[in-house]
């Protein structure tokens, strides 16, 4: 399982489409460290193991409140 964590979405879902996974739930949320469209957290984590194909859910910075 690739890190997605800090990567922006286009670039995540490149790693992600690259490791042979699909994109599952994107979510956002408010964020005062992680840069607006930037990968805060993904389910599953980096360094799991998953099948081909599997789903990763992330979540996306909307930026500071």
């Amino acid at each position: 399982m690739p890190n997605a964590e800090g990567l922006t979405q286009d670039d995540a879902t490149t790693a992600l489409t690259g490791a042979k996974l699909k994109m599952g739930t994107v979510s956002q949320q408010i964020s005062n460290t992680v840069a607006t469209g930037s990968v805060i957290s993904q389910d599953p984590a980096s360094g799991s193991s998953v099948t081909e194909g599997s789903a990763v859910n992330l979540v996306i910075s909307s930026g500071p409140q």
